[in-house]
């Protein structure tokens, strides 16, 4: 699987526990540090320049690194996202690090929560819609903007969503990405800390 080196990313890979073995390749150097740690998870860093403020590998050196890898799936992080335009950024750098990712990943999960819907960024779409096989928030979309997803075959995971319980309480639920086929190793699908 492959993290870029968003906050969001780096979120996500705090609530990795695999189950089997984990192959993970990303550009966040904070994400490296804390995976590097965990029983079970190899990481694989590109080389490049270390852009301040990420701190993250990126130029051309990390991005032609990063093409001739392959992995099953690539979770994404963002500035902005429209079902029109899809996934964008407001760093250059980082958009195109994000750009070879999603080159290299069978399927592509955007992280977006609900502050970013709707939001237009600088850089062009780092993902295009049909280039997304997923898109994991904190809340459901709007109507509208769940049935321009759905049209355009995109899956919402709802990662932390309200459900009232028989007493009228309310409890978190969450789910995971299904697997894209039966024969792929379990370890890759994970979300919010879940695996199948």
């Amino acid at each position: 699987m492959a993290l870029d080196a968003s906050t969001t990313c780096y979120h996500l890979a705090l609530e990795l526990h695999p189950t089997s073995d984990l192959f993970v390749v990303t550009n966040g150097l904070r994400t490296a540090e804390v995976l590097a740690e965990r029983p079970g998870i190899s990481v694989m860093m590109p080389g490049g320049s270390v852009r301040p403020g990420g701190p993250s590998m990126v130029g051309e050196v990390a991005e032609e690194q990063i093409r001739r890898s392959r992995v099953e799936i690539a979770f994404v992080g963002v500035r902005g996202f429209s079902p029109e335009y899809g996934l964008m950024d407001m760093v250059p750098d980082e958009a195109r690090l994000k750009r070879a990712l999603v080159s290299v990943a069978d399927r592509v999960v955007g992280l977006v929560d609900h502050t970013k819907w709707g939001r237009l960024a600088l850089m062009p779409p780092v993902v295009l819609p049909d280039q997304l096989s997923a898109i994991v928030t904190d809340r459901r979309p709007t109507p509208a903007v769940m049935e321009e997803l759905d049209r355009r075959g995109i899956e919402v995971v709802v990662a932390q969503d309200e459900a009232p319980t028989r007493d009228g309480r309310t409890e978190s639920s969450r789910r995971t990405l299904p697997p894209s086929t039966p024969e792929k190793d379990p370890g890759t699908a994970f979300v919010a800390g879940h695996s199948r």
